[in-house]
């Protein structure tokens, strides 16, 4: 019977020395460490992040990047808009073969602040400011006309009651035009809906006087989805900071953001210290945050996956659904369910039907990291998540899929494979960390 327990006793000893041996601990604030309490975000102010000179100057001097859009219903339908009209034949010609019955990639690009197209629409045409020289004022206001009936709202513009008030407006202003210019802007006075409206297109641009300029980009950049918030974190003495960097650092090795924070802890060894959260979240969104493209392009896919190519990210327009959903499947993997939300993790926002609408890169929480859309209006920013996700899904129905970006060293160690095979099998591995000399992202 002693032997008996003697012998229970030694593989009860023996067993928990193989789990101890063969199970490593659960560091916390890592990837394991599901229930890790981060310390919790703050922020002072919600506000519109604010355009650099170069931006604003370039913006100022030529804010279209294409020219002014008309839709139709369909091509017979522009043929009937053009035979109730007095134009010449060469001008009619021009409008004909400049038809389109669907955009390329650049020209939606370029059209992406103006006018939206509308679902009933089966072409367009684009208007140069050559070709709208030719056009006389009267079939200029039957095509404002149209594009209200069709898309439902007419180009952004300064409405005044008439003529003379519109110029005491440009004189206010200390904006003094030529004859030439003060009949180009008599051109561009249409009456809509019992307003006088001076439309605010590509080719009358620069009949605007620069404080009208201004206040139009200010107008167009200040709507709830270029509206971000300033986030930090609170660090107090007695906390772990290599726990709130592993944590922070997502996917990425944490010993750059731990020297980082350790760093700051030395300065401050008995008096809490305030982080701004962008210093230890990724290079893409250290560099991006509250900046503008000087261009339309960069848009939300792309901003989500760029967060996780540590400093080789390039901002560029990801045209479709399906060039993010491949590169998902090279750099990410799906969540588990009942993994917690990381920084870099990315969040895809689907319709109820399953159309791709929208991409997002987990922050910290609650907090989130957005372009919302392709404009150069819409700044790169931090934005609540639940605000953000008000701005695509007012209606608050949506699913949503999270992806966490695998770790630097799988990634470049896949680039050197052509097999997806190899991926598959790397992507299921445990990857020994690299040393902190080595973590460069």
């Amino acid at each position: 019977m002693l032997l008996s327990k003697g012998i229970r006793l030694i593989f009860l000893t023996l067993a928990l020395f193989t789990h101890t041996a063969w199970t490593e601990p659960v560091l916390p604030g890592s990837p394991e460490d599901n229930g890790y309490q981060a310390p919790p975000i703050s922020y002072t102010r919600r506000r519109q992040p604010p355009l650099t000179r170069e931006v604003q100057d370039k913006w100022m001097a030529e804010f279209f990047e294409g020219p002014e859009i008309w839709y139709f219903r369909s091509e017979t339908e522009l043929h009937n808009l053009l035979d109730a009209a007095s134009l010449n034949e060469d001008v009619r010609k021009e409008f004909e073969v400049s038809f389109k019955p669907r955009m390329t990639t650049e020209e939606t690009i370029k059209a992406t602040n103006w006018l939206p197209s509308p679902a009933n629409s089966d072409g367009f045409i684009p208007v140069p400011r050559e070709l709208r020289a030719k056009l006389s004022h009267d079939f200029l206001q039957a095509m404002y006309e149209h594009q209200l009936r069709l898309v439902g709202k007419t180009p952004l513009a300064i409405q005044k009651n008439s003529e003379d008030e519109f110029f005491r407006v440009l004189n206010d202003r200390m904006w003094r035009l030529s004859r030439k210019q003060r009949e180009e802007v008599r051109k561009n006075l249409f009456t809509i809906n019992g307003k006088l409206n001076f439309f605010i297109t590509p080719a009358t641009w620069d009949l605007l006087p620069p404080s009208i300029r201004k206040e139009t980009i200010e107008f167009t950049t200040s709507g709830i989805q270029a509206q971000g918030i300033d986030p930090f974190i609170t660090i107090h003495p007695a906390d772990d900071v290599e726990a709130i960097g592993r944590f922070f650092a997502g996917e990425r090795n944490p010993a750059v953001v731990i020297r980082y924070l350790q760093m700051l802890k030395r300065r401050n060894p008995e008096i809490p210290f305030e982080v701004p959260l962008e210093k230890i979240l990724h290079p893409f969104i250290r560099k991006m945050v509250d900046t503008y493209s000087l261009c339309h392009g960069p848009n939300c896919f792309d901003a989500g996956r760029n967060v996780s190519l540590g400093n080789s990210y390039r901002p560029e327009f990801l045209s479709s659904g399906e060039e993010l959903e491949a590169d998902l499947k090279t750099r990410f993997q799906l969540a588990k369910h009942g993994d917690r939300y990381r920084p870099g993790d990315l969040l895809v926002y689907e319709t109820p039907y399953g159309k791709l609408v929208h991409v997002a890169a987990v922050a910290g929480d609650g907090l989130v990291f957005t372009k919302n859309g392709m404009s150069k209006t819409s700044p790169y920013l931090f934005q609540e998540r639940t605000v953000m996700e008000r701005v695509y899904f007012p209606d608050g129905r949506f699913k949503v899929r999270t992806y966490r970006g695998l770790a630097p060293e799988i990634i470049e160690a896949v680039a050197r494979s052509r097999s997806r095979c190899h991926l598959a099998k790397l992507a299921t591995a445990n990857p020994k960390p690299p040393t902190a000399s080595e973590a460069g992202n």
